[in-house]
């Protein structure tokens, strides 16, 4: 004769429990200590900033690469950069983007409290709206004077690191953009992620930004966001002008404020929570 085994209603809550637990104990356990991961689904589709995150605390003057993971099967067209609700910048595509990642630089120029959000426009004409970051600007952090220590000159030839990379390669440090020439004014080709190497095949005099051979075409890096081996005097010049549209307050403007960049709260009355 089959035995039934009854599970009583009690029993069953108390399993359903102890398999919750061990679901959330797996995904800690898979987590590095001391690192938030973000966990976004797949396929993605939409955008999501994932860089500054959320009550992330910065300086005036800083130089913040907002970055957002972005989506949409029928591609992405446009980005632009909301600082509390008003347009900052507007970076075009070169061609449409299907999955990716996009960075868009800004520069507080005061203290404040801050809202971030990308609007990302699709080849249909529709829209896609990002999460909505808050941020902590507050003065610069004035730097102190070191005065370096005297160190004894040596002869030695430095380290060619020629032998280890033939070929001159720039390798990404972070999230970058790759655009159509030297500067933010040019157009947005590909957002990359950290760790892509890509060969050197131009540059520009001031050695702020360096053109890579990616795929079948090329595109252009900051000097800043990438990593380089091998030697580069043979990568030749480029004679593209450097064009730069961040945005940023000069100090003249000061009497009057530019209103898309008001501060939510006057850092004169005192503190604020998140």
């Amino acid at each position: 004769m089959n035995k039934q085994i009854l599970i009583a209603p009690r029993q069953t809550r108390i399993l359903s429990r102890v398999g919750f637990f061990l679901v959330i104990l797996l995904a800690a356990c898979g987590t590095p200590a001391g690192r938030s991961e973000i966990l976004i689904p797949e396929p993605f589709a939409g955008a999501m900033i994932v860089y500054p995150r959320e009550s992330e605390q910065l300086h005036v003057g800083d130089f913040v690469d907002v970055a957002a993971r972005i989506g949409d099967q029928g591609g992405l067209s446009a980005s632009t950069l909301l600082v509390n609700d008003q347009p900052l910048r507007r970076d075009p595509f070169l061609s449409t983007i299907e999955n990716g990642m996009v960075i868009q630089p800004w520069i507080p120029s005061s203290p404040g409290v801050y809202v971030l959000q990308m609007i990302l426009e699709s080849g249909a004409g529709g829209q896609h709206a990002s999460n909505r970051i808050t941020v902590y600007v507050s003065e610069a952090v004035a730097k102190e004077e070191i005065t370096p220590e005297p160190v004894e000159e040596k002869n030695e030839e430095p380290e060619s690191n020629e032998e280890e990379c033939p070929q001159p390669i720039a390798t990404t440090l972070s999230f970058a953009n790759c655009r159509s020439g030297p500067g933010t004014g040019y157009n947005l080709i590909a957002g990359l992620k950290p760790g892509e190497s890509f060969p050197l095949i131009g540059r520009i005099a001031s050695g702020s930004w360096w053109q890579v051979q990616r795929g079948g075409g090329s595109c252009w890096l900051w000097s800043n966001l990438i990593s380089i081996c091998g030697d580069t005097q043979a990568v030749p010049l480029s004679n593209m002008l450097e064009k730069d549209d961040v945005m940023a307050e000069e100090p003249e403007k000061e009497e009057k404020p530019d209103p898309t960049l008001t501060p939510t709260w006057d850092p004169s009355s005192g503190p604020t929570s998140p």
